[in-house]
């Protein structure tokens, strides 16, 4: 049944929320991290131009990730096979028609690089 789906992209998902700090202000602080296995695609043009019209910034290397279940939320980052940091872009979108389809597909905007671990 997930052979259909070609999971081939494993990542790890940075759980978070947001609690108060010391001087009372709201900040997103990590509870967790969850592996999950999905497909990683770039986005197409209409998808960057929709983003980019709605006002994000930084879209112009967007991804989707396809997974059955997603972890996390609007907070979450996900780092990728090859050590790059992606934040989600929006709340993931949850298809759940019927079980054979269940898919959640997440808008991933790229952060930043760790480096030493991208080859080239």
């Amino acid at each position: 049944m997930l052979r259909s789906t070609a999971m081939k992209d494993k990542v790890t998902v940075v759980l978070r929320e947001m609690r108060e700090n010391d001087r009372g202000r709201k900040e997103p602080v990590e509870v967790g991290m969850v592996d999950c296995w999905g497909r990683l695609q770039q986005s197409t043009t209409d998808d960057i131009t929709a983003y980019a019209s709605a006002g994000e910034t930084g879209v112009l290397n967007l991804k989707r990730f396809y997974t059955r279940s997603f972890p996390g939320d609007d907070l979450s980052l996900v780092i990728d096979g090859e050590g790059i940091v992606h934040q989600v872009v929006g709340e993931p979108k949850r298809h759940r028609g019927s079980r054979r389809t269940a898919r959640d597909v997440v808008a991933l905007r790229q952060t930043s690089v760790k480096r030493g671990l991208r080859n080239g």
